[in-house]
C-alpha cells in the first residue's frame, strides 16, 4: 500500500522522528485537511481526553501543526458577506491552517 497523495509530494527529510518538511503553498485543502486530522489524533493520544479545556487543545493541535510545517492563526477574526453585504459581526475561528482550512476546536468535559 502507498503513501496517501499528499505524503507522496511530501519531502522525506526527517525534521523529527514521524515529522516531515512540507512545501505548504502546493498542498490541496483535502491534503493540509489531512494532516490536521492526524495531527488531532497525535493531540488526544499525548493529552487525552476528555477532561481538559479546549483551549488547552486548541493550543497543542497548534503547536503538532507548526512542527508539522504548516502555518497556523489562532482565533482568527474573519468578515462575513451576505448577498454583497458585510455584516458587523465577523466569524472568529479558532484555528486557520495554511490561510485556507478552518479548524473548530470542541472538547467535553
Amino acid at each position: 500500500m502507498g503513501l496517501p497523495d499528499y505524503q507522496a509530494r511530501i519531502p522525506q527529510v526527517q525534521v523529527e522522528p514521524s515529522y516531515r518538511s512540507i512545501e505548504e503553498s502546493d498542498m490541496t485543502e483535502n491534503e493540509i485537511s489531512q494532516i490536521v486530522v492526524d495531527a488531532a489524533i497525535e493531540v488526544h493520544r499525548t493529552l487525552g481526553g476528555p477532561g481538559l479545556l479546549e483551549s488547552v487543545y486548541e493550543e497543542a493541535l497548534a503547536y503538532e501543526l507548526e512542527l508539522r510545517g504548516l502555518t497556523v492563526e489562532r482565533q482568527r477574526r474573519v468578515p462575513v458577506v451576505y448577498k454583497g453585504k458585510r455584516l458587523a459581526t465577523d466569524l472568529s475561528v479558532d484555528l486557520l491552517v495554511g490561510e485556507r482550512v478552518v479548524v473548530e476546536c470542541k472538547a467535553t468535559t
